[in-house]
């Protein structure tokens, strides 16, 4: 049963051929930031964020909605806040977080039955920012964060709930060499993230934020460089 739902996933990779690429949208912030002198010097905080997220790939999205019909998904990401204000009003902000990421969406099999899909894609993000806030001094502030964000891929899952049978391959056809799930994608990316809401004094050097932050890679999270080999009577090629 393995080896058939590797042959399914090898067809997936195959036809799965647009620029994916990465959002996390209209995600809320909410996070304890300690700030270890009252105005200026150094911060230190926790992160926790839920998402709503979207992995946008256009040979997808182009499919009948009896092929592909894309549903909400939801991720989650938390980690640790380090930073610096260097004046009163701004300062720079790194975080390191674990972010669990993705996409579901359904699909028809053969007998007509609905598939639900889900892709999880986890990732260790280091964002750096830039961050301003209005006068300090005040119980509420406005805060706005801008930077450039390096993502590291940690793990994949890929899994759908189909339970019709799966020939191993079509007759005379082998696949060989494909590549498993984690190595069809990037390991690093580049993006950008943005993040803006409110900071909320708590005492003089303990801060609750309120936030919404998006977050967007450039770059195709898919490794198009990765190849397999299909054996058509008796002949071997590689293809993409």
């Amino acid at each position: 049963m393995e080896n058939k739902h590797r042959y399914k996933e090898r067809i997936i990779f195959a036809e799965n051929l647009g620029r994916m690429k990465s959002l996390s949208l209209l995600t809320l912030l909410f996070c304890c930031q300690t700030a270890l002198f009252a105005q200026k010097g150094f911060l230190v905080g926790v992160r926790a964020i839920p998402m709503y997220t979207r992995i946008i790939n256009s040979t997808d999205t182009d499919k009948p909605s009896s092929e592909y019909e894309e549903k909400a998904s939801w991720g989650m990401a938390g980690g640790v806040a380090l930073g610096y204000n260097f004046h009163k009003n701004f300062g720079i902000m790194a975080n390191v977080l674990y972010s669990s990421q993705g996409k579901n969406y359904t699909s028809t099999n053969p007998l007509g039955q609905e598939i639900n899909h889900t892709l999880r894609l986890r990732y260790l993000k280091v964002p750096l920012m830039f961050r301003a806030t209005t006068n300090p001094d005040r119980k509420y502030m406005i805060v706005g964060e801008l930077g450039p964000q390096l993502g590291i891929l940690t793990s994949v899952e890929d899994r759908d709930d189909d339970k019709t049978y799966k020939p191993e391959h079509p007759q005379g056809i082998y696949y060989t060499n494909a590549p498993d799930r984690y190595n069809t994608f990037n390991v690093q990316n580049w993006g950008v993230v943005g993040a803006a809401g409110v900071d909320i004094k708590l005492r003089f050097n303990l801060k609750m934020n309120a936030m919404v932050r998006v977050d967007y890679t450039f770059g195709d999270a898919e490794d198009k460089s990765q190849k397999y080999n299909i054996t058509e009577q008796g002949i071997t090629r590689e293809e993409k």
